[in-house]
């Protein structure tokens, strides 16, 4: 590296990050792009809401790859992607239990006319549940 290059780069490295120009609309927040923190908050609704992270971006219109940069360089950031997976947890599982003791309606049809309905259960939700619950009781149970 010669001494112009390696002057360059400590200046540039010298620079706090918040007061680096922001290019395009998929950065860090800060004061000039309030913007992102919008994103971010549907980012972190949608993905406690059960979406994939994928989907979530998506929708948030983020690209994926800065929110898995973000998530490493950001402690943070971190911890709310990790709340957010927590409550979208206790929302699958909620629906889990519905599915397997609630069960839900479905239309019966005959003759392409709608004549009934009959309540479904699923029984491979309510044995996932009690393999949580109980585990050294239904570990075997598939």
């Amino acid at each position: 590296m010669n001494a112009n290059a390696a002057l360059n780069f400590a200046v540039v490295s010298s620079i706090p990050v918040s007061s680096k120009p922001q290019s395009g609309t998929n950065t860090v927040p800060t004061p000039e792009n309030p913007d992102l923190s919008s994103k971010e908050k549907m980012f972190f609704d949608l993905l406690s809401e059960g979406m994939s992270v994928s989907a979530a971006c998506e929708r948030a219109n983020i690209p994926r790859r800065s929110v898995y940069n973000r998530r490493s360089a950001d402690q943070a950031f971190r911890e709310q992607w990790d709340e957010a997976l927590d409550m979208a947890a206790d929302t699958l599982e909620a629906e889990a239990d519905r599915r397997g003791r609630d069960g839900w309606s479905e239309d019966v049809y005959y003759r392409g006319q709608v004549v009934g309905q009959r309540r479904r259960y699923s029984d491979r939700m309510l044995i996932f549940r009690l393999k949580a619950l109980k585990p050294e009781m239904y570990k075997g149970v598939s």
